[in-house]
């Protein structure tokens, strides 16, 4: 190979590393200052807490700049006044809180902006992007970035060890009242003091009681086993068993007499209401009969009456026997019986023929 074609390899080589180098600065927001640009904004600060040019400026965690000059403060002003330079497209609320962030272990501290705690108003309250913003920031030395990244990291597991052991606590307290129920419920206590209320009732004073009528059952079922034993109650039992299904027997026996004299007892009243509606009809016919004949007498009687009336008025033998006065009171007296008794026995008639005839069964 020719040496003029190695350089130019070389040179290519160099320059291909040259670009690369670029390229990952570009990845790693590390872009040459002369290529980044942006415009200009004054941080007073009481200490530049590890910056020095050319340091990372964040905003919300994102790369958003760089730090382009730091030098101490003029006077009056104390501290150090530190210019950073930020992308022409990233706004900066007021309200931003300014420090510096220090690496917990090694690392390069940063300028930091954080909005976490701004509201909405807050948030799109800019600075001016013309080089005329200043605004105020804290720095911290390296120890007590530290003590507060520790304290942050240990800050959720001292809440959770303080809740555990209170909650411990609490649970050591119930365990404690339920170890103490437990032996309330199985200290030593018979029925015959929660009987004689000297004590409440528990698990062993219910075992007890419990104990006792098991004791008093075990006695009665022994009773009842000697009385169904005994040979004399067993056929004492069968004989009264015998006795009871002749009695239902006899029983059935009578009832089945009981229904016959019943039917015939029906029957007998059945022909009785015939009899009856019978004689009933019998005296409507009677009762007809001696109607008729009631009028015929008294239309008879009437005839006789003029009869007489004309006999009276006579001087025959007739009229002097009808004008004899004793005879004629006489038969007047007698037609006059006659008539009444035609009118109560046609009130009779008419009595059975509304009311029935009165039979006695």
């Amino acid at each position: 190979m020719k040496e003029r074609t190695r350089n130019v390899i070389v040179g290519l080589t160099a320059l291909a590393g040259i670009v690369g180098l670029a390229g990952m600065s570009v990845l790693f927001g590390g872009l040459p200052r002369l290529l980044e640009g942006g415009y200009p904004i004054t941080v007073e600060m009481p200490s530049a807490g590890g910056l020095t040019q050319d340091s990372r400026v964040h905003l919300a965690g994102i790369d958003i700049g760089y730090v382009s000059q730091v030098e101490l403060a003029k006077p009056p002003k104390t501290g150090v006044t530190i210019t950073i330079k930020i992308r022409e497209e990233v706004r900066i609320p007021k309200a931003a809180d300014v420090s510096v962030k220090q690496g917990l272990i090694g690392g390069s501290p940063t300028l930091l902006f954080d909005i976490e705690q701004l509201t909405a108003a807050q948030a799109t309250d800019y600075l001016a992007n013309d080089g005329s913003a200043e605004v105020q920031g804290s720095s911290a030395s390296m120890v007590n970035a530290l003590a507060a990244q520790m304290r942050e990291a240990l800050k959720g597991p001292t809440e959770k060890f303080a809740q555990l052991a209170d909650n411990f606590q609490e649970l050591s307290k119930e365990w404690s009242d339920v170890g103490r129920n437990i032996k309330q419920m199985t200290a030593a206590r018979t029925s015959a003091d929660v009987d004689a209320g000297n004590a409440d009732a528990n698990l062993p004073s219910i075992l007890d009681r419990a104990d006792q009528r098991l004791k008093q059952m075990e006695l009665v079922i022994a009773g009842l086993n000697e009385w169904i034993n005994d040979p004399q109650i067993r056929s004492d039992i069968k004989a009264t068993v015998a006795n009871a299904k002749a009695l239902t027997e006899r029983a059935n026996a009578s009832m089945d007499k009981v229904d016959a004299v019943l039917t015939n007892a029906d029957k007998a009243v059945a022909t009785t209401n015939d009899a009856i509606g019978n004689a009933g009809k019998r005296v409507d016919e009677i009762a007809a009969k001696y109607g008729k004949v009631a009028d015929e007498l008294t239309v008879a009687i009437t005839s006789m009456r003029q009869t007489i009336e004309l006999a009276r008025k006579g001087d025959g033998t007739v009229g002097k026997m009808l004008n004899d006065p004793a005879l004629y009171n006489n038969l007047n007296d007698t037609v006059e019986r006659m008539g009444q008794a035609l009118k109560e026995m046609k009130m009779m008639f008419e009595k059975w023929q509304k009311e029935g005839l009165p039979v006695k069964l």
